[in-house]
């Protein structure tokens, strides 16, 4: 279940493990979630691809401010790459500091999402 501050169900939804993953995947300053093999907006639409194989992270790799997803197949790595173009220009998420730190520990296996030192929402597109 999803609860609110005030003590609300919000959902009854199966969100899976410790909680789901999240990733910055379409032009928006709004996560989307990782559920089983697919990615969608919280409460909305699913967007393709769907994901095959292990998870292995999250990370802006490709510098866009959007992160791509990688996954493990027995001989491979999969880079999963959004094709829904940015509106804006924003910094590769990897200048933060705390952001970079959280994909190292991530990279040692403390696992958790990868978080930013500032709220992508409320801060401006270069």
């Amino acid at each position: 279940k999803l609860w609110s501050a005030k003590g609300e169900v919000i959902s009854e939804e199966n969100l899976g493990g410790f909680g789901p993953r999240v990733v910055y995947w379409d032009a928006d300053p709004q996560r989307e979630l990782i559920l089983g093999r697919g990615i969608r907006d919280y409460g909305g639409s699913e967007h393709s691809p769907r994901l095959e194989g292990s998870y292995v992270a999250t990370v802006d790799l490709v510098g866009d401010w959007r992160e791509e997803i990688i996954m493990s197949l027995p001989g491979e790595l999969r880079v999963y790459v959004t094709t829904i173009p940015a509106q804006d220009r924003r910094d590769c998420l990897l200048q933060d500091p705390i952001y970079r730190l959280d994909v190292v520990m991530a990279a040692m296996g403390y696992y958790q999402c990868p978080m930013l030192s500032y709220d992508m929402a409320s801060t401006p597109a270069r």
